[in-house]
Parts: structure tokens; C-alpha cells; sequence
């Protein structure tokens, strides 16, 4: 792997299209912030845990396009407690297809968090990704 805070050149669990390049991040909420904090346009692909679908997310200006995606987002205290975000907290969030996917494969793996609309999660990650950009 080759990469640095959630963004990677190399091929990782989710791919984001920027610019004409690909490149993959570690979670999900690394795309919506990626995007957000750059004010990009592009796609990202994304791999549900639940129904073995892959889910694209297209954006305009670093803004999701409405659909009914939504984003499991791990409790924050959890990523406080990890020894490697990378292996303990990133494979924890992700992308789902419905609200209704997202809180059972939440319960079923006992992962404390919020099942959030692309819109919201996408205001919070970018806020964080914005220090990192």
C-alpha cells in the first residue's frame, strides 16, 4: 500500500475517479471528504458489505449526487481506540444501498455508529478532510 491519511495510489477497497486519474481510499467516508475538501467532480466505487453489490457515487463540485446511498460511520471512540485505523476502524465504514442494510450488517457485526444520509456524512468528512487538503 502506498498511500497517506486514507488516500492511496495503489489499489485499495474503494476507487475514486478525480480528474481523469483513479485512485482508491481506505473507507468510505475517506471518498466524501477527498471529494468535499477538493470541491471535485468524478465517480467513486465502492464495495457494499451487505448484498455484494458494488455501489458508485457520482459528485458535482465535491457534493454527492442525491440517491438513496447512505454511509455507516463508526462511533468516533472507536477510532480513538485503534492501534491501526487502517485495519480496525476503515473496514468499518462504508457504503450501503439502503438505511435498512446498513443498520442490520451494524448490528449483526456489533459496530457501534450512525447510519448517515450521503448530504450529512458528506459536510462532516469534508470539515475533516478540509485540514488535511
Amino acid at each position: 500500500m502506498v498511500g497517506s491519511a486514507g488516500l492511496s495510489v495503489t489499489a485499495d477497497r474503494h476507487e475514486i475517479h478525480l480528474d481523469g486519474r483513479r485512485y482508491w481510499t481506505w473507507c468510505a467516508y475517506d471518498i466524501l471528504g477527498i471529494f468535499g475538501a477538493l470541491g471535485a467532480s468524478g465517480r467513486a466505487l465502492s464495495p457494499s458489505p451487505e448484498g455484494g453489490k458494488t455501489i458508485e457515487v457520482r459528485f458535482e463540485g465535491g457534493r454527492p449526487l442525491e440517491n438513496d446511498v447512505v454511509l455507516f460511520r463508526p462511533d468516533e471512540e472507536l477510532l480513538s481506540g485503534c492501534e491501526n485505523v487502517y485495519e480496525e476502524w476503515c473496514p468499518n465504514s462504508n457504503l450501503f444501498a439502503s438505511r435498512e442494510l446498513a443498520a442490520s450488517w451494524a448490528a449483526r457485526h456489533t459496530v457501534p455508529g450512525h447510519v448517515m444520509q450521503l448530504a450529512e456524512a458528506a459536510d462532516l468528512a469534508r470539515n475533516d478532510w478540509s485540514d488535511v487538503v
